[in-house]
């Protein structure tokens, strides 16, 4: 093996160590870490507004660091202006939450993603 090749791996090995000792969500596989996101509560008060839904979630993911994927109809209605503060709630209660002032739309957690589709897409498929 050439020394080049040794070196690569050695930091390769010490970067993956590294990162895993910072945040030990990263050797989580990707179902146990959005499930764990999910769960967690969010310290003291929580403000969230955006001018639609999709601006709102793009919002919630940057903040929170949740993985989302967004389905949206045209005629849908999204142009619904949305804040509100919450005191001490789970990632997923604010997702509902803010899903819910969109009467059109619903929420699903395939495991590695949130998914917010309009509801009549998740009855067509079966979901």
């Amino acid at each position: 093996m050439k020394l080049n090749q040794i070196l690569i791996r050695s930091t390769l090995w010490v970067t993956v160590h590294l990162l895993s000792s910072l945040n030990p969500a990263f050797c989580q596989k990707p179902e146990a870490a959005l499930k764990d996101r999910l769960s967690s509560r969010l310290e003291g008060e929580t403000h969230v507004s955006g001018q639609d839904l999709v601006n709102t979630i793009t919002q919630l993911g940057e903040r929170l660091s949740v993985p989302f994927g967004l389905e949206v109809i045209k005629g849908e209605d999204l142009r619904i202006f949305f804040s509100r503060t919450w005191n001490g709630a789970t990632v997923q209660q604010v997702i509902e939450d803010i899903v819910a002032a969109y009467p059109a739309y619903t929420v699903r957690y395939d495991g590695v993603v949130v998914e917010i589709r309009p509801k009549k897409n998740f009855q067509e498929k079966g979901s």
